[in-house]
């Protein structure tokens, strides 16, 4: 399945957004007589968004030589560049579903990324007209609680 923005991206991000991923949209069930927020399911938004992964840390529930690194700082966020009309907001899912050409699996297929904050809206004006958003995002070798890994996601 081939989103809909896709014709959206300029030549050049066509050549670098090689990657793909799938958004899940967080849903908040509330308990009507109390108003506490009782349980948060994802589902799934949009799969096979073109996107460039700038990943600049490792995996934070894996320890290196450091030690392992606390989950939300900046030096445990990846950028991820995604079209301007892709919709996406902070506490999203993101799941890289990139194959190489010979259909094997990539380097970080199968990774969750959770979104950090909103969104950088980068304008189409000047002379790159980039018409991106940047994400701020964590990465995840498994998928948090509450999102269906039974769908096919490709």
């Amino acid at each position: 399945m081939c989103p809909a923005n896709l014709m959206a991206l300029t030549p050049r991000q066509r050549r670098f957004y090689t990657d793909k991923l799938v958004e899940y949209e967080p849903i908040l069930t509330m308990d009507p007589t109390t108003g506490r927020l009782t349980k948060r399911v994802y589902h799934k938004r949009q799969q096979g968004v073109p996107c460039y992964f700038q990943i600049s840390a490792h995996s934070t529930e894996v320890p290196s030589f450091l030690g392992a690194i606390e989950a939300d700082n900046i030096f445990s966020r990846d950028a991820i560049h995604i079209d301007r009309a892709t919709t996406c907001d902070s506490g999203w899912i993101l799941k890289n579903v990139t194959r190489e050409r010979d259909g094997s699996p990539s380097k970080n297929f199968g990774r969750y990324w959770v979104v950090s904050g909103q969104p950088k809206s980068i304008s189409n004006r000047g002379i790159r007209r980039a018409g991106k958003r940047q994400l701020e995002a964590i990465q995840f070798q498994r998928p948090p609680e509450g999102v269906d890994i039974n769908g096919l996601d490709e």
